[in-house]
């Protein structure tokens, strides 16, 4: 993440947005990916980071209670990708 964009990093594939593209951040309502960062792109594409769910949450160094007592609550990346989409929706990264 910065401020020209984000990068959703999977096992398989990597995507690089720029903020532009980006229509909405939020964490997925999937019972199997519980709080995941999920991007909604202008073009309809939804991508989920799939390390950001509560199952990995102990392997970043993180307690998986920061998602929530349903665990989805989404923890410090969605807050932190959440926060920055903010930012840029406000001017803050220039456009």
């Amino acid at each position: 993440m910065s401020t020209s964009g984000l990068t959703i990093v999977n096992f398989l594939v990597t995507h690089r947005l720029a903020w532009h593209e980006v229509q909405v951040i939020r964490t997925s309502p999937d019972f199997f990916l519980r709080g995941a960062t999920t991007v909604q792109t202008r073009d309809g594409r939804s991508l989920t980071a799939l390390v950001t769910t509560a199952n990995y949450a102990m392997w970043r160094g993180e307690s998986f209670r920061d998602h929530g007592e349903d665990l989805r609550s989404g923890g410090r990346p969605a807050h932190a990708a959440i926060d920055a989409h903010r930012r840029y929706l406000a001017g803050e990264f220039g456009r």
